[in-house]
């Protein structure tokens, strides 16, 4: 590509991977701007423009020009833009969690388990039970008509017939793994509408200039644990789905040890740093690059081990004590990050959805009656125990009522895990 450009010879611009991916960046990059401004009064944050934009100009479901999709759609180009999204989720976790001011949580430790309970797990649960009164994921447990069914086909080509008990035995195991996939199913739903964002919180509650007020400070101390046991519960539902029952035990207790080495070990290695170093100049210029090594370390332990990279930088930067050196990592990588490597992980997003299977999900009706209706009641039931939940908190204690919506609107906000759980949902085809 360097020494025959497109302009010596005649070529197709899609077959040059990092052409491609540097056509498709200054792209979306400028639509999602254009976007942004557009959905400006609408007060939307800037994820959901990403998103919009990949939808429209990425996925090849809304622009049929063949020439159009070689390029935006290219699978040359597509692979980095989603390696550099996921690097940038990765960063600006890490960052989320060192921005928090760990004190103004301090403030409200009487509060901090009644709110996380409330707030965390009682949409869940609502949501759940809401989602198995209204038979989502009935098409999950096969029908014993049909075992028998594939049964006998099955036994009329083998030399030796099944006995009574084998057939019986076998239909009891396979009906037994469709209602855990089926609970699976359910699980996933209810993360989905459930979590809490950490980082969109933490956006939207310092660009309202509430981080300093009880419904900001509640809203963050929830979210933070709404996202940490996110992604563990993640990990462990992939496992369980694919029918690895142990392995959900032994992610629970990683997630436990990484938390642990990182308040024991790598909290007050850092203070020691900064201490027995005592210009700040020389601190951030000659830590800053330790540090980003230092957090993709953590990612790839928590990757090889079988977690998100996510979570292993989120718990890494709240547990990165505050000082000079987290000032600069901020204020050198936030813009960077933020405006353009994570903006790539919402539109591959949009530009990955398969409409032809939401739309075939959302019609099926061998499951209930019309599952797309019951989809939608779920929706409602976990936006209403959102708010409920934030009122049963504010009137607990002695809050107004106003703060206590507030504070349900916050629990309201999405993120990257939200849409992770349902991109991974998608994947594993659940």
């Amino acid at each position: 590509m360097v020494m025959n450009g497109l302009w010596r010879k005649k070529t197709n611009l899609s077959e040059f991977a990092l052409t491609t991916y540097l056509v498709q960046s200054i792209f979306f990059i400028l639509l999602s701007r254009i976007f942004e401004f557009i959905l400006s009064p609408l007060h939307q944050p800037p994820f959901v423009s990403d998103v919009s934009v990949g939808i429209i100009f990425g996925s090849g479901y809304v622009i049929k020009d063949q020439k159009f999709n070689e390029i935006f759609v290219s699978k040359l180009g597509t692979p980095l833009l989603k390696l550099l999204g996921n690097f940038g989720l990765m960063y600006v976790m890490f960052l989320a969690g060192v921005k928090l001011d760990t004190t103004l949580i301090r403030g409200i430790k009487g509060k901090f388990a009644i709110t996380t309970a409330a707030l965390f797990v009682l949409p869940i649960c609502f949501t759940f039970l809401a989602s198995f009164k209204l038979g989502l994921g009935k098409h999950l447990i096969p029908q014993e008509t049909d075992i028998r069914r594939g049964l006998t086909a099955y036994s009329s080509t083998q030399p030796n017939p099944m006995t009574l008990n084998d057939t019986e035995g076998f239909i009891k195991e396979i009906k037994r793994i469709g209602k855990q996939q089926r609970a699976c199913f359910l699980m996933f739903i209810s993360l989905a509408l459930s979590l809490t964002s950490f980082p969109m919180v933490l956006y939207k509650v310092t660009k309202l200039k509430m981080i300093g007020t009880e419904p900001g400070r509640l809203a963050l101390s929830a979210a933070a644990i709404s996202e940490l046991v996110g992604w563990v519960a993640l990990a462990a539902l992939i496992s369980w789905w694919q029918l690895h029952l142990v392995a959900p035990l032994y992610l629970t207790c990683w997630a436990i040890l990484w938390i642990v080495f990182c308040l024991v070990a790598v909290r007050p290695a850092i203070r020691w740093l900064q201490c027995r170093t005592p210009s700040t100049e020389q601190l951030t210029n000659r830590y800053v690059g330790l540090v980003m090594v230092g957090v993709a370390a953590g990612g790839l332990v928590n990757e090889i081990v079988g977690m998100h990279a996510a979570f292993g930088t989120i718990v890494l930067g709240l547990a990165f004590p505050a000082g000079p050196l987290a000032a600069v990592l901020v204020d050198r990588l936030e813009e960077f990050l933020t405006n353009f490597m994570y903006r790539f992980y919402f539109i591959t997003i949009g530009s990955t959805l398969d409409f032809g299977s939401i739309g075939g999900r959302i019609v099926r009706t061998n499951g209930s009656k019309n599952e797309g209706l019951a989809l939608m009641i779920v929706i409602l039931v976990a936006m209403a125990c959102k708010l409920l939940c934030g009122l049963i908190v504010a009137v607990s204690f002695w809050m107004p009522a106003k703060d206590g919506l507030t504070l349900g609107i916050l629990l309201l906000i999405n993120g990257p895990l939200n849409y992770y759980v349902l991109k991974v949902a998608f994947a594993k085809k659940v």
